[in-house]
């Protein structure tokens, strides 16, 4: 096998049967969901298809000074942003070509390990028949610079603090590779710079801060960004994000109780923001289940205004489904809560 050419693992003779392709769904299975009670049996129909392993050929579009990239192949599975490693290899010349790959949704990432870096970032969907001439731009890496201070209200923070505070990055769409920048520490003066970012949306997050301290206000490029995932642009200039801390938060109290007005213990309880961005990050999930008298608490609020959804049944197991978590707030009515203060609600089952 060429250094520019990655078969399958699992290649298929071309009498075995794949399974049916759907555009857009990375795992068929779930294209159809059913509800089964217990003691329940149901016949499904599961389509299949004859042969169906495709050919991949492209081009990464590369710079002068990248003979050859290094790469990862990954196949999404199950839900979307879930990703399993298939293949690994080298680019030359900047040619390539995949060789017996079963229909899906696949995540190429090519990059360099040494000086100076380079990166691609690419997803690809394989259906039915040969994918060709494709051309993938590779892009320099960005620094994401930034600051955490003091809301104003808030007073100083403790001495020392700021060098105990630890800003990460989490790529959304896929894993991180070798050699990429994914933190930084904040200096005494509360700045921060992360080298060598990899252009791409991230979650990014703030540990370390002083004990009853958090996070009330996030803004990137002047814009708000709390609870939601940012875009690193490798074009844009302005790569700043702003971290205002404060020891002023809010509690919410929640009570669970049953059609007669008694406490339900062992329900689980969400506390969202009245506000999800599109890209919601999972950092903001607040989640807890209630206790015998059907209470819970959710602490280290930033004040603003909330809705606590109540998930029953099967629905506790999808905890941290944004999409149905996201109906559900939608027929909650928000509590506001001011920083330092609580405030108890009641949800009924």
């Amino acid at each position: 096998m060429g250094a520019d050419e990655v078969h399958a693992a699992d290649v298929k003779e071309a009498d075995e049967y794949a399974r049916a392709y759907f555009p857009g769904v990375p795992a068929p299975e779930l294209a159809s969901p059913i509800l089964l009670s217990a003691g329940e049996q149901r016949d499904v129909e599961f389509p299949v298809r004859k042969g169906g392993l495709s050919d991949v050929v492209g081009a990464l579009e590369l710079p002068d000074s990248a003979k050859y990239l290094d790469f990862l192949l990954l196949v999404e599975k199950e839900s979307p942003g879930s990703w399993s490693f298939v293949a690994s290899g080298k680019v030359r010349g900047g040619q390539f070509r995949l060789r017996n790959f079963s229909p899906g949704i696949y995540g190429l990432m090519a990059y360099t390990e040494g000086e100076p870096k380079w990166f691609a970032d690419y997803t690809l969907e394989i259906g039915t028949k040969p994918v060709t001439h494709i051309s993938i731009p590779v892009e320099r890496p960005v620094d994401l610079s930034g600051s955490v201070r003091a809301a104003k209200d808030a007073g100083e923070l403790p001495p020392g603090a700021l060098a105990g505070i630890k800003v990460s990055l989490n790529p959304v769409k896929r894993i991180a590779v070798m050699g990429e920048s994914d933190s930084a520490d904040v200096k005494p003066d509360g700045m921060f710079k992360i080298a060598g970012v990899y252009a791409g949306w991230y979650f990014v997050s703030l540990h370390g801060l002083p004990k009853g301290w958090g996070i009330v206000e996030q803004r990137y490029k002047n814009g708000e960004a709390m609870n939601a995932g940012i875009s690193i642009d490798g074009a844009m200039a302005d790569n700043s994000l702003m971290f205002v801390v404060s020891p002023k938060l809010a509690r919410v109290s929640v009570r669970v109780r049953d059609r007669d007005d008694k406490p339900v213990a062992g329900a689980k309880v969400v506390l969202l923001p009245e506000k999800m961005p599109a890209l919601f990050s999972p950092w903001a999930l607040r989640l807890s289940v209630s206790d015998e008298n059907g209470g819970v608490s959710f602490e280290g609020l930033a004040p603003g205004r909330y809705k606590p959804v109540l998930l029953e049944g099967s629905e506790a197991k999808r905890d941290r489904d944004i999409e149905l978590l996201r109906s559900k707030a939608a027929q909650v009515d928000p509590v506001e809560v001011r920083g330092g203060q609580g405030l108890v609600v009641s949800v009924a089952e």
